[in-house]
């Protein structure tokens, strides 16, 4: 029952995060964003990597506009890779801290304030730029 819920609570945040980056470009109502999403998860599927959600997405827009979410859709999945990667490291220092109490807690705290000082940075480097141009695609209106 966990894992339903947990599943339709994934899905209406991966809704409500594609909604907010197609809306650099383009409003759409939830509902079309909830169409795009699922139908995208399920081209997911069938294809290897998962590479037929950037298609898929691609399809429900239109031609001049496919570099575009072909891009958004990286960004959205970068950046969630990188949430995954941070709370992963944060899961792993806080268990090997309960579990081992000897030298180790300080050569990973060194090297953990140093990966947290790096993602901050990159955070303000990201978020500091206004109109984003990757291979001289712009994201923005």
């Amino acid at each position: 029952f966990v894992l339903i819920v947990f599943s339709g609570l994934n899905w209406l945040l991966e809704i409500f995060k594609w909604k907010y980056l197609v809306s650099t470009f383009q409003r759409i109502s939830f509902l079309n964003a909830t169409a795009q999403s699922l139908g995208s998860l399920t081209a997911s599927i069938f294809t290897p990597n998962r590479v037929g959600e950037y298609g898929a997405k691609a399809l429900y827009f239109s031609k001049k506009n496919t570099k575009q979410v072909v891009l958004l859709n990286f960004i959205g999945n970068s950046f969630q890779m990188l949430v995954t990667t941070i709370f992963g490291v944060l899961g792993i220092y806080f268990y090997f801290i309960n579990a081992n109490k000897t030298t180790f807690f300080d050569y990973y705290v060194v090297n953990l304030k140093s990966f947290g000082l790096f993602v901050f940075l990159f955070g303000i480097l990201v978020f500091s730029f206004r109109n984003y141009h990757f291979f001289g695609i712009s994201i923005t209106k």
